[in-house]
């Protein structure tokens, strides 16, 4: 074992002093050199760089965000009597917003419900619903969405949701969709305008840069 030459008195002089020599050499062990300061520094500018390139798409990416509408609305009293048997009439209409600047698709929920009342045949005669969804090139109709009935003591309610999704591209700035709501009936003298019938409708959209 190597000796060490002792500068500190005591008994325990020559352990202090290769403490303090083994504390030197780690010292300059782990002092970063003159390379490693420039290297340093320029992976600081990289950060940076990252940083304000982050900063920039985060903004772009703010200006990218769709612009959203939401549109609503319920009408009461409604009823098939003086329709034929399965003719289609629209109850509801509904012109979402126009396609804002800059934007050039709309994506979308668009959600129907009815509930009628069969007034008079206790339940053999039924209703239908469907969505129709306008857009400046052509319309588009949903499948048909089947009642499904509710008995009560004195009627038998036709209840009727429908889901379907609005997706467009190529539209241009100013264009506008528009909705509908349509209802048939087998048998729609069963079917008598009445307080309690209503036919709603909902619509979320986007419109995007796509």
């Amino acid at each position: 074992m190597a000796s060490y030459p002792s500068r500190t008195p005591g008994e325990l002089g020559t352990l202090t002093d290769r403490i303090d020599a083994l504390e030197g050499q780690l010292r300059r062990v782990l002092s970063p050199t003159a390379e490693q300061y420039a290297q340093a520094v320029e992976s600081l500018k990289g950060v940076v760089k990252t940083a304000t390139e982050t900063a920039a798409q985060a903004a772009a990416t703010a200006k990218a965000i769709p612009v959203v509408s939401t549109t609503s609305d319920t009408v009461n009293g409604v009823g098939l009597t003086g329709l034929a048997s399965g003719a289609w009439k629209e109850f509801l209409t509904l012109n979402l917003d126009p396609i804002p600047a800059g934007k050039t698709s709309i994506d979308g929920i668009f959600t129907a419900t009815a509930s009628v009342n069969d007034a008079s045949s206790g339940g053999v005669s039924f209703i239908n619903a469907r969505l129709r969804v306008q857009y400046p090139d052509g319309t588009e109709y949903s499948e048909t969405f089947y009642a499904y009935q509710q008995f009560g003591s004195y009627s038998a309610r036709n209840s009727v949701i429908g889901v379907f999704h609005l997706r467009k591209s190529g539209l241009e700035a100013g264009d506008v969709v528009k909705v509908g709501v349509q209802l048939n009936a087998s048998t729609p003298a069963s079917f008598p305008a009445a307080s309690g019938n209503t036919v709603s409708a909902s619509v979320v959209a986007s419109a995007a840069n796509l």
